[in-house]
């Protein structure tokens, strides 16, 4: 559990709050004047200071700083002895009848800095000033508790209610007294002579502008009788809004109503206003940042020490950043803001600050957790909602997944809105309402828990995007969705997809090239992208592939360069939305007009998007690769035709259907490889061919000469099963697992457990896919359909909170669960022929299905 930051005064050392020379220098000058008789002897009236601030402005935190001032002054005169002070917290006393009495207690209390015995002493005292009060106590009976002490002290006061301020001065002598024949019997030290005379005390009263204002008007008469001339050394200050003052005055004291800023004058002889202590969204970074390093539990170099520093580094350059930033609503500076609101805030984000252990902070999260944070009903109404529903397929479904549509042509709105108003970050809610209003009528927008800071939260980078949901099918299915490697492999109904869609042109930079060439800029940042996407900092992605493509704009860009734009494409239409992917497509094509490659992965983006306006260009470039570039892969070549008749409803003949997975399947039996597989597969899925997919895949596995080909050709059948006979896809996984197969150095066993996950839900064994996806959870913490599909199981469990924070990406609680008992072939009636296959033995992976299995 993350800790919080306590809404305490901070210390001097909060340089951020208190680096205005003006006003600490206004402090300075009053801590000089309140210590300077403990330096020079010489002894001084008493004085009424205040503070003035709205709420939480810093008021506490000056009080406590000029406390410190004063000490630090004391002690630099050697003088620590001659000097005492009492903390009045005003609202504690707020309900206690007698305020003078109050006063005086605390007064007192201080004076004597707090020693029992002699407020004990000094109590009998006052009571024998009334021969027959019940409260006398024998001498030999010390009082039994503070608690006791404070009540007869309140009692004997209250019976002295109309005392003249003799009262006061002759308890302030008593208690010097006292303390001076306390420190006569400890013998002479520094700073202890003249000690019988009246020490330096400084009363420091807080909070005063949370008080009743007849309370208050209360407190101001009763400081008057401790400001007699026989009073010396002796000050006030009060932390309080001047206009709680002011109006006090007005409603409760003489001369209030008609003179309230003339009589204040008469109660307080010095006012110092406290500044407005953050000023720009780099001093509240700065004043975060300072305020995590002093939480104690995240302190040193432990897991969530790192990802406190992470949130300093994304706080700091947030800071810079403001307002197109991660952090934004946490930074935002409008008259409301103090420190107080500050903290406020932080703790409200901190709240959603649950990073999991050793996973290094992902922006992106940051965001969702920001968004969870501040505008919760909007995350439940949409992010929620749309990830816990993205994955729904089949056509019992179809008015659901409309609904989904539905629900992200919402969001594509409120996103747009957001973008039309990005230039008013300055503007308060109240200003932009009107404005933001007018536009969402103009367009039909549903503006139901949404405020105009939220939309330009989710524009700012990185900016905020729902999940897609998946498209519907003219017969009312999905076509699936894909997982990692989603561009290309067996990516059935969430499960996660084998890597295909790989560009085969060798990368790599020219050794002959310069340093700082372009083609050798383009490729760093290509490299900068792949591991920004790997290690789930996607705006970090982003930011590359646009540098890649403002560079292809360059009219002395290579065209030897064009593979590293068109791989780029490929990042991009996993991180970055359509629109970049599409300009880098159409960049790699314009370097290198007969690339193939290039040409086949911008028709099978194009294709898969149904991007329209493009068609008349795949058309033509479907022809070229036909036709010039025949003899290359073409069989995908082929693929992408049968999707294009797809696409635009050109139904395929039956004959051409079965003609084409006849010569596919004979392809394979002359040359069972992986390379020849992957490009069937792309074939026979467009055909919607699933059993000649998995015939093809046993083909391969019962030819394979390797393991990593059997683990590739077992994993492709079991994939194609998932959907519609997830018994039988359930047992192929469980023997990759089991054998070892699925954790060999180029396997995927996080795949294979979480697949094997979707198929055991599916089936009902609730609990042994939970702990599955739990392992693969804590392993691939980044990836979305992991989070989504683990987030939606979950939901299924009526674990709303676990699924909450596995869609949050964030620490999750161990589940605590016991996994079925599951027999040992879900599909018994099936002929499991992958146990026939030869292959090399391995011990188990460490999964909890492999552990299962006999």
């Amino acid at each position: 559990m993350c800790p919080f930051v306590a809404q305490i005064p901070a210390r001097l050392t909060d340089d951020i709050l208190f680096e205005q020379k003006d006003f600490r220098t206004s402090l300075e000058s009053v801590a000089s004047h309140i210590a300077r008789p403990c330096a020079s002897g010489a002894p001084s009236p008493p004085m009424v200071f205040a503070l003035y601030g709205r709420w939480g402005a810093g008021k506490s935190t000056a009080l406590r700083v000029l406390e410190q001032m004063v000490e630090e002054k004391v002690e630099a005169a050697n003088a620590s002895d001659r000097f005492s002070r009492t903390w009045y917290e005003a609202p504690l006393w707020e309900r206690v009848e007698d305020v003078r009495a109050s006063l005086a207690y605390e007064i007192v209390n201080g004076l004597t800095e707090g020693d029992p015995t002699l407020l004990s002493e000094y109590l009998y005292i006052i009571a024998g000033m009334e021969s027959n009060s019940p409260l006398i106590m024998p001498n030999d009976v010390p009082l039994r508790s503070s608690l006791q002490g404070a009540m007869v002290f309140q009692r004997i006061l209250q019976s002295y209610s109309n005392a003249p301020p003799l009262l006061e001065q002759w308890m302030r002598q008593c208690a010097d007294r006292m303390v001076a024949d306390r420190l006569s019997e400890t013998g002479p030290g520094p700073g202890r002579e003249g000690s019988h005379s009246q020490r330096v005390h400084v009363v420091l009263v807080d909070d005063l502008d949370r008080c009743r204002k007849g309370f208050t008007a209360d407190l101001l008469a009763a400081i008057t009788q401790w400001l007699s001339p026989n009073q010396q050394n002796l000050f006030f200050v009060m932390a309080a809004s001047r206009e709680h003052l002011v109006e006090s005055v007005r409603e409760h004291l003489l001369l209030g109503p008609r003179y309230p800023e003339q009589a204040l004058e008469k109660y307080v002889h010095l006012g110092v206003e406290v500044p407005t202590l953050l000023s720009s969204p780099g001093d509240v970074a700065e004043y975060l940042i300072g305020l995590t390093k002093k939480i104690p539990s995240v302190s040193g170099d432990g897991d969530l020490g790192e990802r406190f520093k992470e949130l300093e580094q994304f706080l700091a350059e947030s800071g810079r950043r403001y307002p197109n930033c991660l952090l934004a609503p946490l930074l935002k500076v409008d008259v409301n803001l103090t420190p107080r609101s500050a903290k406020h805030r932080f703790n409200t984000f901190l709240a959603q600050f649950k990073p999991q252990p050793g996973v290094p902070l992902s922006p992106a999260d940051v965001k969702q957790w920001v968004m969870r944070a501040f505008w919760p009903n909007f995350w439940w109404r949409y992010s929620w909602s749309l990830n816990l529903q993205a994955q729904t397929t089949g056509p019992e479904q179809r008015e659901q997944l409309r609904q989904v549509n539905q629900l992200t042509e919402q969001v594509d709105q409120l996103i747009d809105l957001g973008r039309a108003i990005s230039g008013l970050w300055e503007l308060g809610d109240t200003e932009l309402w009107p404005a933001l209003k007018t536009l969402a009528d103009q367009r039909g927008a549903d503006l139901t828990d949404v405020d105009p800071q939220l939309l330009l939260y989710i524009n700012a980078a990185p900016a905020w995007q729902p999940p897609p949901p998946p498209p519907l099918q003219d017969d009312g299915e999905s076509d699936g969705g894909g997982g990692r490697g989603g561009e290309g492999g067996a990516g059935w109904h969430g499960l996660q997809g084998m890597h295909t869609s790989v560009d085969a042109t060798r990368l790599g930079s020219n050794v002959n090239e310069p340093a700082g060439s372009l083609e050798n800029q383009a490729f760093l940042l290509y490299l900068k992208a792949n591991q920004a996407e790997d290690d789930g900092r996607l705006e970090q992605a982003r930011a590359a592939l646009e540098e890649i493509r403002q560079l292809t704009q360059q009219t002395d860009f290579p065209s030897h360069a064009a593979a590293t734009v068109g791989n780029s494409a490929l990042i991009a239409a996993r991180v970055a939305g359509q629109e970049l992917a599409l300009q880098l497509h159409r960049a790699a094509m314009r370097l290198a007009p007969g690339h193939y490659n290039i040409m086949q992965n911008y028709a099978d983006f194009v294709l898969k998007r149904k991007i329209s306006d493009e068609y008349s260009v795949v058309d033509e470039t479907l022809r070229r690769l036909l036709n010039e570039g025949a003899h290359h892969r073409p069989e995908r070549t082929q693929a992408l035709v049968f999707r294009f008749a797809r696409v635009r409803n050109h139904p395929i003949p039956e004959d051409q259907i079965d003609a084409e997975v006849r010569r596919i399947l004979t392809g394979i039996d002359s040359n069972p490889s992986l390379g020849n597989l992957y490009e069937a597969i792309d074939t026979l899925v467009e055909l919607d061919q699933p059993e000649a997919v998995r015939e093809a895949a046993r083909r391969v596995a019962e030819a394979a000469r390797s393991d990593h080909v059997r683990y590739a050709a077992l994993r492709f059948f079991a994939d194609s099963l998932a959907s519609d006979q997830a018994r039988q896809a359930s047992d192929v996984y469980r023997f990759l697992l089991s054998t070892g197969l699925a954790c060999l150095p180029d396997s995927d066993m996080d795949g294979v457990n979480h697949n094997l996950a979707v198929s055991l839900s599916q089936l009902k064994y609730m609990n042994i896919a939970a702990m599955l996806w739990e392992d693969v959870y804590r392993n691939s913490p980044h990836d979305d359909t992991v989070r989504r599909s683990f987030a939606i199981h979950l939901n299924d469990m009526n674990r709303q909170a676990a699924a909450e924070a596995v869609l949050l990406g964030q620490e999750l609680d161990p589940l605590g669960l016991e996994p079925e008992a599951l027999p040992d072939r879900l599909d018994p009636d099936t002929e499991a022929w992958w146990e026939q296959l030869d292959h090399t033995p391995h011990a188990p992976c460490a999964s909890v299905a492999a552990k299962e299995d006999k």
